[in-house]
């Protein structure tokens, strides 16, 4: 998921995985192309056959995802202030 994205190569993202790390979530920028990473979490112990509430919540500075309700991941950063949320699937190898 991409979120106040500006163009192709300038946005937030938040990233899952059930296949690496015991199942991981990513948040993160790409600024001008590059990337950048704010939190890593791993050993989400993602299960089959589940269904998962994820919000993401972006306010100011304040950018924040949560699982079932519980905070995750939360950083405050400025680089990007509006945009466009995008959902993209496929596969992904850390």
């Amino acid at each position: 998921m991409s979120f106040r994205s500006v163009d192709s190569n300038n946005y937030y993202y938040l990233k899952f995985s059930g296949r690496y790390d015991g199942g991981f979530i990513i948040m993160g920028k790409q600024p001008d192309g590059g990337t950048g990473s704010f939190g890593y979490i791993t050993n989400q112990g993602w299960s089959a056959n589940t269904w998962y509430r994820i919000k993401l919540v972006a306010q100011g500075s304040s950018l924040k995802a949560y699982v079932n309700d519980v905070l995750k991941i939360s950083v405050n950063d400025t680089t990007y202030t509006s945009g466009t949320t995008d959902f993209v699937t496929g596969f992904y190898m850390p």
